[in-house]
């Protein structure tokens, strides 16, 4: 019983609209927000029981030549499954990268010292209070973009965050 033509045709057109398709679901769903920048690495699946994975996102120390702002990469932690996990991610960040990430490359545009005065989520908002500026020197336009992005980037994985302002006792900072 052969297939005729006509059903031939049907068939490899229906194929390759069906690829076309997947290939477009992939490249335009699989960027992470604010930048396209992140590598998608998978998280784990060995998580023990009320212990969860946080992406943390951390610029590249080497300078580029280009004259761009470095580009950003996510690293896992993994820490309490708590309603107090932004707050634990956010601390883990403003503490920078760990001694191997910093061996693979890693920093943090955010000076040693800086601690979180608060962070409050309401309706969506995550409010981050800083006790002083977080980089020495802001003004430069790549070093905000990069440090807006590190913290921005950390906190929008949280399903209840959707807009993140960011403050220094109070006074709106680094703001787009």
């Amino acid at each position: 019983n052969p297939i005729p033509m006509s059903l031939r045709r049907i068939l490899a057109m229906t194929v390759t609209l069906g690829v076309a398709v997947l290939i477009t679901a992939y490249v335009t769903g699989s960027r992470p927000p604010l930048t396209s920048r992140l590598p998608a690495d998978p998280l784990s699946n060995t998580l023990t029981a009320g212990r969860r994975e946080v992406r943390l996102y951390f610029p590249e120390a080497a300078g580029r030549d280009d004259g761009l702002c470095p580009p950003i990469r996510s690293v896992l932690r993994e820490i309490k499954d708590l309603p107090t996990a932004p707050k634990t991610a956010l601390d883990m960040l403003i503490a920078g990268p760990a001694p191997e990430e910093r061996q693979g490359g890693l920093t943090t545009f955010i000076d040693a010292g800086v601690k979180l005065n608060g962070l409050i989520i309401d309706a969506g908002d995550a409010n981050v209070d800083l006790d002083r500026a977080p980089a020495q020197g802001t003004g430069n336009a790549c070093r905000e973009s990069v440090l807006r992005e590190q913290i921005i980037s950390t906190l929008l994985q949280f399903p209840a965050i959707n807009n993140v302002l960011i403050s220094v006792n109070g006074n709106p900072s680094l703001q787009p």
